[in-house]
């Protein structure tokens, strides 16, 4: 019984180590495996910088989450509203404003629903917010 379990471990050992590293912790070639943001309201820096020929915001939101530009419904009014665009939680800007940012200054992209906006960014936009972070000069 004792050697069917530690057969049983080693082969699911081995079926780990077979699979290329699903952890993210090594490729086949020993070189890191990039880890992608799991979270669907967040694009990382490390997920904008694998998007080749990508140069706006606009466009990388297009390709990496499209649901972003999508019409939102408003709080409780339930109406259906596009989303506004804060860049480093200033002023609300129309999303057409996106494609005036350039990608290789971007640290971050959230998403926040009506409902989150409200709480984070105050006042009653009753708007989702498409909330871009820009890096900091050295």
């Amino acid at each position: 019984m004792r050697n069917r379990l530690l057969l049983v471990v080693a082969i699911a050992l081995l079926a780990s180590c077979a699979s290329g590293g699903a952890s993210g912790t090594s490729g086949g070639d020993g070189a890191p495996t990039p880890v992608r943001s799991r979270s669907q309201n967040l694009i990382t820096e490390a997920e904008i910088a694998e998007q080749v020929g990508i140069t706006n915001a606009y466009d990388l939101i297009s390709r990496v989450r499209p649901n972003y530009l999508r019409p939102g419904v408003a709080g409780m009014s339930g109406q259906s509203v596009l989303p506004v665009l804060r860049i480093d939680g200033g002023q609300a800007l129309d999303v057409a404003d996106l494609r005036n940012i350039d990608i290789r200054t971007v640290s971050e992209i959230r998403f926040h629903t009506a409902n989150d906006a409200e709480v984070r960014f105050g006042g009653n936009l009753n708007r989702p917010v498409i909330a871009v972070t820009l890096k900091r000069s050295k």
